[in-house]
């Protein structure tokens, strides 16, 4: 069996003539500019977790934001996508800059939502969201890169996806202390 069939899912409606590698690229790039803002205004919060905090559950939650915000980027950069972004979009997210170059997928974001999403970051509800959208994704993408006849893109990307759901596991299953599960590969 070939690397992106062991995704393919029967259930999942495909069209094809309406999915490139270009397009999946651009939404993923997009959707973790989203996660790296929110992640890096939870790694930037001085007291998220409140007054009654003690001074180990600040420096854990500290730990945990910096190292998914870490992968999280070198996820990106894998994507095509590069640092000087997510300091130009986290800029944008808090007002340090003014949002008048703006255009494209950029300005329908709703930069507020996204700090209110990392002032209150549960770490285990955001991995069991991630994990779930990530096995979603790929066979999605599955399905629509051998409707549209480009396994060869289509092996690239979900080697990503798989990429992405095994560095950040390393990651949110040791630090939140969840039991590890088995590699994406075995959905």
């Amino acid at each position: 069996m070939a690397f992106l069939d062991q995704f393919l899912d029967a259930g999942v409606d495909v069209e094809p003539g309406n999915w490139t590698a270009q397009q999946e690229t651009e939404t993923a790039k997009l959707r973790l500019v989203q996660e790296l803002v929110t992640v890096r205004h939870t790694m930037n919060m001085k007291r998220r977790l409140g007054g009654d905090a003690s001074a180990a559950e600040l420096s854990a939650d500290k730990k945990i934001a910096k190292s998914v915000y870490n992968r999280l980027l070198t996820i990106y950069e894998t994507w095509g996508g590069e640092r000087e972004d997510i300091d130009r979009a986290y800029s944008l997210a808090t007002g340090e800059t003014e949002a008048q170059e703006v255009d494209g997928d950029w300005s329908r974001m709703d930069w507020a939502e996204l700090l209110v999403e990392g002032a209150q970051i549960d770490w285990d509800a955001f991995w069991e969201a991630k994990k779930w959208y990530l096995k979603q994704q790929v066979r999605l993408m599955a399905g629509n890169a051998i409707a549209n006849n480009d396994r060869k893109n289509g092996n690239r990307l979900a080697n990503r996806y798989t990429n992405e759901y095994n560095s950040l596991g390393d990651v949110l299953d040791v630090m939140t202390g969840l039991e590890r599960e088995n590699k994406f590969e075995e959905i």
